[in-house]
This record gives structure tokens, C-alpha cells and sequence, in this order.
């Protein structure tokens, strides 16, 4: 049996932890993103099938999907 963990990874800190769920990593990665001061912040889940990225003017989180046994 196989399931999926996310990573989530900051462009300042390196990686910010490993979840189940991918809703988890992506409010793991905004609460990152917000952290700046900046509350906007765009999703970016179109650009890669295991990458979903959050952004904004001054930081960035990527939730990296993978698959484990």
C-alpha cells in the first residue's frame, strides 16, 4: 500500500515540515508565505503535477507531493 506526504519547503528557511494531507501543507505554506507581513498571496497549482507553490511579493512556500510505500 502506498499513500502520499507533502513537504513543504520556504524560499528563506528550507524545509517547514511533512504532512498527510495536502490541505494541511498548503495552510502550512500560507501561514509561511503571510509571515512577511504581506497578507496577498497567489496559489500556483497548474505549473507542475506534484508542486503546488504559494507566493507573494516577498516569500514563497512550495508543497512538494510524494509517494511513499
Amino acid at each position: 500500500m502506498s499513500y502520499n506526504v507533502y513537504q513543504v519547503d520556504g524560499s528563506h528557511d528550507g524545509p517547514l515540515g511533512i504532512y498527510s494531507s495536502k490541505k494541511k501543507a498548503i495552510v502550512a505554506a500560507i501561514a509561511y508565505v503571510v509571515s512577511s507581513g504581506d497578507d496577498n498571496y497567489t496559489i500556483d497549482d497548474t505549473s507542475w503535477s506534484t508542486i503546488t507553490s504559494v507566493a507573494n511579493d516577498g516569500n514563497q512556500a512550495d508543497v512538494t507531493q510524494w509517494k511513499v510505500k
